[in-house]
């Protein structure tokens, strides 16, 4: 009994410091504050805007889906209601995934590049 409440409480405390540490970077959270600033004088902004954000703060698709999760937080923390606030954390997932990653922008080594 005394393992398997010591098991979920280490559990517990590893989940938190790993959440803490993926919400830590401030560039995100920069990001998604001007997204929500965005989205609080344009309830219904558009995905080019939403990416020209993530793109002017050099967001990748991984940041992106950081950016996301704490969109939802914030827009739920100043009062915006759970399901707006999943939802357009959702939305900003969805075009963070447009952003092409960066081994497919890098053009491949040339044979001189290789010496």
């Amino acid at each position: 009994m005394w393992i398997l409440i010591g098991c979920s409480i280490a559990l517990t405390i590893f989940y938190i410091i790993l959440n803490k540490k993926k919400h830590a970077d401030p560039s995100n959270r920069i990001c998604a504050i001007e997204i929500c600033e965005l989205m609080v004088e344009h309830p219904h902004p558009t995905d080019e805007q939403i990416l020209e954000i993530l793109l002017k703060h050099d967001k990748t698709a991984e940041h992106a889906r950081q950016v996301s999760s704490l969109v939802g937080e914030i827009l739920s923390d100043a009062g915006g209601g759970m399901r707006p606030s999943v939802a357009a954390g959702r939305r900003v997932r969805e075009v963070g995934n447009t952003i092409p990653s960066q081994t497919q922008d890098q053009e491949p080594p040339t044979n001189e590049e290789q010496r």
